[in-house]
């Protein structure tokens, strides 16, 4: 339960052809993919009233205590699932199996068959002849009343009985009339649990029960035990591995079918635990001897010490050369001299001496080879390919293929030094093995009381495993895919995530995959995973086709088939034909709408800007009118007739120099605040000698001086302001006349004028024509400027006895 099983109490197991392992409990039946058990959604599986399993052609069979179902896997998922219901007279029912293209089912009283091919019953109410056979039998030899049917791999039926003090096999071959024979019998007491039988090959019998799982070959009476002292429901052989479960701890995945597993005593002879002698050999009257204590050399009733390390083996060339291990070196010692002549500092579990070659098998470097002298010649690693570099033993072949056994695999070296993985020990539970042999094709691989044979060709042959697809999830929605629909996915998913197995439940985790996505015919690359479910985010919308195979990591000639899914990406209905032509359409109106107002707009901006000409034009009138002129050049006599040479110099020059600005600056469209500022400078300087310094003008500027040659504004627009205020305003008083002039920014876009004086009401003053003129010329140039680019203002207001005059001026 551990692992996701829903219980550990397992009555039954089954592989469907999809490769899916269906394992009954009594908590539901499980489907598992070699990664997680999982109880399909229908309430019949999830009955606990389920105790067997079977599965014929396309179809399983279930049996619970309300009957016999057979169904299609396929359709659980669907809205198709109608299952096909067995008489209830047989919800008392002992066993059933398949035969030929037939599901036969029976019960103590009577049996019935099932014909797949024509989909009907044939119910017979009478006894089997074998059962009637075997009532006779009970009585005769004291067997139980229960009989056990025993599943086989063959054409055949089988049933057991139970004697009273042990287990008798009664082999009854339903198409060979019922024929019977007692095929093994074992005296030991099976109290309170029914033993159930499997065989396959009808040479094999495996007899479970509460002591374990006891595996006998009958054609040589040898027998082993597997899980002793644990409580066995059954075992079964399915397609790739031989399982067995039990009531209490679940369901067990025990070996490879292509490998033979027999029970022997322990291959390795083990000394006496009470001697310290590990090895000894005697040549020319000298005897060498290994031990835990050391290696010592006997001769002429003299022992000299080779060694005081543990020494566990001792081997030689010829009548001089002795090779001796000891659990820290390899010492090479001269028997002529009685000297050690080189020693090999290596964890050295095993030596083969071949062809005046040394193959060392070491703890932490894996195999070392050196000549006789220890003189390094090449080295095999797990950096080179090797599964691990603790090696145990070495061997060569008849082919001179070097064979490598290690703590976790055996590995075949070939003649071009390519490292080939055989076996890796995971695949036999991780039993501890200590010594193997090679011959022919046969591997042979012994642990303490196992013996594993093991056709290694075989082994490189292509063997084809099941790839299966569980289920896909969009966002949080579940699609089961049969392989032959087309899924659709809405436009508006956000995630599509793919469960897959390719299942391998020997070794599941050195299963890979390899994926691709093909969209609209076009391939990407392969890509690799570990992973056995894919998330796909951001697909774009059309028809896709994702291609996935599994293959192992140490042997890729175990591999599977090609799974294909396929689906469409819905696009959003902005993404249709019928969508781009309406936007098209409306794209090409208001494209048209567009080009027609944007026409429109120049057309405005034509007329605007030549309106502004005309409105600078009248401008530059109003300052040039004819009573400007008239009265400047009045001062200008005033001055002569005074003889009043140099103010005349003067006013002639300020006169002169304005007249050229204004000129200048109603051929320009945009001015500097600078230079605004000094022609409103200038044109006052003329009109406080006109009138005799009656008023002062004072300018308040609230902005730095290195801003204002980035300040642009157009021309021409203060001075009439100015003007007026001189005119209409300060030109009126006696004395004492006082003009301000305040300029500052109200934000980056907009500039502010006001000009205030303490002249006479002329703002409200009907009847000034003159200010009139001005003041619309002035208020028509801000309402042009306005169409052509930001908000411009112009107000005149009287506060008590000042006028004020603000101009917002876009900039």
């Amino acid at each position: 339960m551990q692992q996701g099983l829903s219980s550990n109490n397992v009555y039954d197991i089954v592989q469907d052809n999809y490769g899916f392992y269906w394992i009954v409990t009594d908590n539901g039946v499980n489907r598992f993919d070699g990664y997680d058990f999982t109880i399909p959604p229908n309430t019949l599986l999830s009955n606990n009233n389920n105790v067997g399993i079977y599965y014929y052609y396309d179809n399983l069979v279930l049996v619970n205590l309300s009957g016999i179902f057979i169904f299609n896997s396929q359709q659980l998922y669907s809205n198709k699932f109608y299952p096909i219901r067995i008489s209830d007279q047989f919800r008392k029912f002992n066993y059933c199996d398949t035969l030929l293209s037939n599901i036969l089912f029976f019960n103590n009283d009577n049996y019935l068959t099932y014909h797949s091919r024509t989909n009907q019953l044939t119910y017979t109410k009478k006894q089997f002849p074998l059962l009637n056979k075997m009532t006779k039998e009970i009585v005769e030899n004291g067997l139980s009343e229960e009989y056990n049917y025993i599943h086989s791999n063959t054409n055949k039926f089988y049933f057991s009985t139970t004697y009273k003090d042990g287990i008798t096999g009664d082999v009854r071959n339903y198409l060979a009339k019922f024929e019977s024979k007692l095929i093994y019998q074992k005296n030991q007491k099976y109290t309170k649990v029914k033993p159930t039988y499997y065989t396959y090959n009808d040479s094999i019998l495996c007899i479970s029960s509460k002591i374990g799982l006891e595996i006998l070959n009958l054609n040589n009476s040898n027998s082993i035990t597997l899980f002793q002292g644990q409580m066995m429901n059954n075992c079964k052989m399915l397609p790739n591995v031989f399982t067995a479960y039990s009531p209490k701890n679940g369901l067990f995945f025990i070996f490879p079918k292509n490998i033979s597993v027999k029970g022997l005593p322990n291959k390795n002879v083990q000394s006496n635990q009470n001697s310290n002698i590990t090895k000894e050999i005697t040549i020319d009257n000298k005897k060498i001897i290994t031990s835990k204590v050391g290696a010592f050399l006997s001769h002429h009733k003299k022992i000299d010490t080779i060694t005081t390390e543990w020494s566990r083996d001792i081997k030689t060339i010829d009548s001089n050369l002795v090779f001796i291990q000891t659990i820290t070196k390899l010492i090479q010692f001269n028997l002529s001299n009685n000297k050690i002549i080189n020693q090999f500092y290596q964890y050295t579990n095993d030596y083969v001496i071949k062809d005046n070659r040394l193959y060392i098998s070491t703890s932490k470097n894996g195999v070392i080879i050196t000549d006789l002298n220890f003189k390094y010649i090449s080295q095999y690693s797990n950096a080179m390919g090797l599964q691990s570099n603790h090696v145990l033993k070495t061997k060569l072949d008849n082919k001179k293929n070097l064979w490598v056994l290690s703590k976790l695999g055996i590995d075949k070296i070939d003649l071009k030094g390519k490292i080939i993985k055989v076996f890796n020990f995971k695949e036999v539970d991780d039993y501890l093995i200590n010594d193997f042999d090679v011959s022919g094709d046969t591997l042979k691989f012994w642990s303490d009381n196992l013996e594993y044979s093991l056709n290694y060709i075989l082994r490189f042959n292509k063997e084809k495993i099941p790839i299966v697809l569980n289920k896909i999830t969009i966002d949080d929605s579940f699609h089961y895919y049969n392989g032959d629909s087309l899924i659709e996915v809405n436009p508006k998913w956000s995630h599509i995530k793919i469960n897959f197995a390719g299942i391998y439940v020997r070794d599941q985790e050195n299963i890979i995959y390899d994926y691709r996505i093909i969209r609209n015919g076009n391939k990407d690359n392969w890509q690799s995973t570990d992973q056995h479910i894919l998330s796909l985010t951001s697909l774009q919308a059309g028809s896709y086709k994702l291609e996935i195979r599994a293959y192992h990591k140490i042997y890729p000639n175990i591999c599977s088939d090609i799974l294909s899914v396929q689906f469409i990406v819905k696009p959003f209905f902005y993404q249709t034909w019928w969508f781009y032509l309406i936007l098209l359409s409306i794209a090409s109106a208001i494209v048209f709408s567009f080009l027609r107002y944007r026409n429109k707009l120049k057309l405005d901006k034509i007329l605007a800007e030549s309106k502004l000409h005309r409105l600078t034009l009248h401008g530059l009138q109003n300052q040039m009118n004819p009573h400007f002129v008239f009265n400047a050049l009045n001062t200008l006599q005033h001055f002569i007739i005074h003889k009043d040479y140099i103010n005349s110099i003067n006013f002639l020059s300020e006169f002169s120099e304005l007249i050229r600005k204004i000129l200048d600056n109603s051929r320009r469209e945009y001015v500097s605040l600078i230079e605004e500022i000094e022609f409103i400078q200038q044109y006052i300087r003329i009109e406080e000698n006109r009138y005799s310094h009656k008023f002062k003008t004072q300018f308040n500027i609230e902005i730095d001086k290195e801003e204002y040659s980035n300040i642009k504004l157009p021309p021409m627009l203060i001075q009439p302001i100015v003007e007026n205020a001189i005119k209409h305003g300060v030109s009126n008083l006696k004395e004492n006349g006082f003009i301000l002039i305040e300029i500052k920014l109200l934000d980056s876009a907009i500039l502010l004028v006001n000009v205030i004086d303490n002249g006479n009401d002329w703002a409200i003053n009907k009847n000034s024509t003159s200010k009139s003129k001005a003041i619309f010329v002035l208020k028509e140039r801000i309402e042009l400027l306005n169409t052509i680019s930001q908000k411009g203002k112009f107000e005149l207001t009287r506060k008590g006895s000042l006028t004020y005059a603000s101009l917002q001026i876009p900039i």
